[in-house]
């Protein structure tokens, strides 16, 4: 069974994933560094390079990857959830587990990150 962090952008899927996996003595895998590892560029390089609709089968590719192991909490990046399909790879390998923050909350996270690519 694997545990599979989803919601928006500067959420907290990571920060929470890694405190989360230590906890329950699970791995950690963060879906987009494992997607900029296979890729060798940042969200930003790989989407202007091949655009949105390759980086969406990208991702799709590695949460298939990220399936084929198990006892894993596994932090989605946030649009994981717009493909039905990844839905039902989470949902056949493991439990969702959605974390919200306030728009405020996710507002200052995103400033302070200062990253451009999503």
């Amino acid at each position: 069974m694997n545990l599979f962090l989803i919601g928006c952008r500067c959420s907290g899927k990571s920060s929470v994933g890694h405190a989360l996996s230590k906890k329950l003595g699970l791995a950690f895998v963060d879906a987009d560094r494992h997607l900029m590892t296979a890729e060798g560029k940042t969200i930003a390089e790989l989407v202007e390079a091949k655009g949105w609709d390759y980086f969406r089968w990208r991702e799709k590719e590695i949460m298939k990857a990220i399936c084929t192991q198990d006892k894993q909490v596994v932090a989605t990046g946030g649009g994981v959830i717009l493909d039905p399909d990844n839905v039902a790879t989470m949902r056949n390998c493991g439990r969702l587990i959605w974390l919200k923050a306030t728009a405020d909350t996710i507002r200052k996270r995103m400033r302070q990150d200062g990253r451009t690519d999503q």
